[in-house]
């Protein structure tokens, strides 16, 4: 939970929560998406964040299986948006930070 607290929950409160919050965002309906059908949706705390967080892993030892890390850095993100709309594009520090974060859990 330490390493959700100081490298995880800074990515999300940055890249994703302006768009995953309870009241939604201001593209919320962009292409006949709404934000009422997503899953995650974060309240800004790490308390409230890290619950909603574990439950879009699935296989902490196959990267690429996790929709925390493979939804927000498919574009276009989210689906029907501009092309070119990768909030977490491979390679960048945030996708990094997750993807360490996620692979640290697999006993291997």
């Amino acid at each position: 939970r330490s390493t959700f607290d100081a490298s995880v929950h800074p990515v999300l409160q940055s890249q994703c929560v302006a768009c995953h919050q309870p009241a939604g965002s201001s593209g919320a309906a962009t292409a006949g998406n709404s934000f009422a059908r997503s899953r995650f949706v974060l309240t800004g705390s790490p308390e409230g964040d890290y619950n909603v967080t574990l439950s879009m892993i699935s296989d902490t030892c196959n990267l690429n299986s996790n929709a925390l890390i493979v939804r927000p850095s498919t574009s276009p993100h989210p689906n029907g948006a501009a092309a070119g709309s990768t909030p977490l594009p491979a390679g960048s520090a945030g996708y990094t930070a997750i993807a360490n974060w996620i692979n640290s859990g697999c006993a291997r």
